[in-house]
C-alpha cells in the first residue's frame, strides 16, 4: 500500500514548484511568514520547516531581518566534478559531500559530471568543482580548460577562483582550549600525514593554542585511518604508563581516534576514564561506537551550499579570488571526562 506523502513534504513540493516558475535573473523576496501561511492554509511552524529545506536545496535564501527570498535562476545548468585519483569509495566524508551535492544539484535540476582527467574534455563556459586534495600539476593542467574552479577542503591553490574548506586551524584551537577548560595539561595530538592541509592546520592551531598556556603535547604521527589510530595505541600506552600519563588525546580525525580507542580498550584502558579522547568530522560511526566519541561536527550541507553558491558568483560574472571559512561545531559525547 502506498503511503501519502506527509504535510510537510507536500507543502516542500507545492512551495518549490512555485518558486521555480517565480525565478528570475534576480532576488525576489517572498511574502512575510504569516501571510504566506494563511494563503496556504498551513501553520507557521509548518511553513518555517518547509522553508528550511528549500533554503538547504539552495532555491531560497534568508538574510538577517531583511526576510527570505527566491535565489536567482541560474543561466548554467552543468557542474563538473573532479575527486582525488587515490579517493576510497567507501570514505565517508567523500560519500556525503557526493550525496548532498548530487540532492542539491538534482533538485536546482542541474547536471553534475565527473570529470576523468585521461579523458577530459573541458568546457571553458562551465564551472569546475575540484574536491579533496590533489596535485598541484593536475589542477594547473585541468584548471584552463574550464571557465571557473572550485576547490573544496584542498589547501592554497593558485588556480581557485574560489577555495572552500572548514576552519581547521580554528578547529585545532578549540580542541585545545576544551581541553584545557576541563581540566587536562598532559596531552597528546595524533596527527595525520602534513600533505593534508586539514591535518595540518589542526595540528598548527591546537599546538599554538597549548603553547600559549605553556603547555608542550606529546605529537604521534600516523595514516589518517583506523589502522592508523590502532597502531598509535602502542606509542599511548607506554606513555600512560610513564611518570606523567596522558590524560587526553585530540586525533586529527575520528577514524584515527575510534581506532586508537579499540586499542586502548584491548588493553583494559578505561576512555575516558584513565584517558579523554576527541575527534573530528563527526563520521556516523562516532555516535555508534562504544563508548561514543566527542568529536567536531562539519556540516557537509553547508559546504555544499557554498560550492554552489560560489558558482552562481561565476555565473553572474563576479571574477573573484578568494577563500571561504567553515565553522566546526563540537558534539560531546562519552568519550571527555572533565579533571577535578
Amino acid at each position: 500500500m502506498q503511503k501519502k506523502p506527509l504535510i510537510k513534504e507536500r507543502l516542500v513540493e507545492q512551495l518549490r514548484e512555485q518558486i521555480r516558475s517565480m525565478q528570475q535573473s534576480d532576488y525576489i523576496k517572498i511574502a512575510p511568514e504569516r501571510e504566506l501561511a494563511e494563503s496556504l492554509g498551513v501553520s507557521r511552524i509548518s511553513l518555517r520547516a518547509a522553508i528550511k529545506t528549500l533554503v538547504d536545496e539552495g532555491l531560497l535564501a534568508q538574510q538577517q531581518g531583511r526576510g527570505t527570498y527566491i535565489r536567482p535562476l541560474l543561466p548554467f545548468r552543468a557542474l563538473y566534478l573532479l575527486c582525488p585519483p587515490d579517493m576510497k569509495r567507501n570514505d565517508p566524508y567523500y560519500s556525503q559531500f557526493l550525496l548532498d551535492l548530487t540532492n542539491s544539484a538534482a533538485k536546482q535540476a542541474i547536471s553534475l559530471t565527473m570529470v576523468d582527467p585521461e579523458r577530459l574534455e573541458g568546457d571553458p563556459h562551465g564551472v569546475l568543482i575540484a574536491m579533496g586534495q590533489m596535485e598541484a600539476q593536475l589542477l594547473e593542467r585541468i584548471s584552463g580548460q574550464y571557465g571557473y574552479l572550485i576547490v573544496a577542503q584542498a589547501g592554497e591553490s593558485p588556480h581557485a577562483s574560489v577555495r572552500i574548506c572548514y576552519d581547521d586551524t580554528r578547529i585545532g584551537r578549540d580542541a585545545a582550549e576544551l581541553l584545557l577548560v576541563q581540566g587536562h595539561r598532559s596531552i597528546i595530538h595524533l596527527a595525520g600525514p602534513d600533505k593534508y592541509p586539514s591535518a595540518s592546520h589542526r595540528l598548527r592551531g591546537f599546538t599554538e593554542r597549548l603553547s600559549e598556556a605553556g603547555i608542550s603535547p606529546v605529537i604521534l604521527r600516523e595514516k589518517m585511518n583506523w589502522p592508523g589510530g590502532y597502531r598509535s595505541a602502542e606509542a599511548v600506552i607506554s606513555l600512560l604508563a610513564g611518570c606523567n600519563p596522558p590524560s587526553a588525546v585530540f586525533a586529527a580525525n575520528d577514524w584515527m581516534a575510534i581506532g586508537l580507542i579499540q586499542k586502548l580498550k584491548e588493553h583494559g584502558i578505561s576512555i575516558p576514564g584513565q584517558v579523554s579522547v576527541i575527534g573530528c568530522d563527526d563520521i556516523h560511526l562516532s555516535s555508534e561506537f562504544e563508548p561514543a566519541l566527542s568529536t567536531f561536527q562539519l556540516d557537509m550541507k553547508d559546504l555544499v551550499s557554498q560550492v554552489l553558491s560560489a558558482a552562481e558568483t561565476f555565473e553572474s560574472g563576479q571574477s573573484v579570488s578568494k577563500t571561504v571559512l567553515l565553522p566546526a561545531r563540537f558534539i560531546s559525547r562519552d568519550t571527555l571526562k572533565t579533571l577535578t
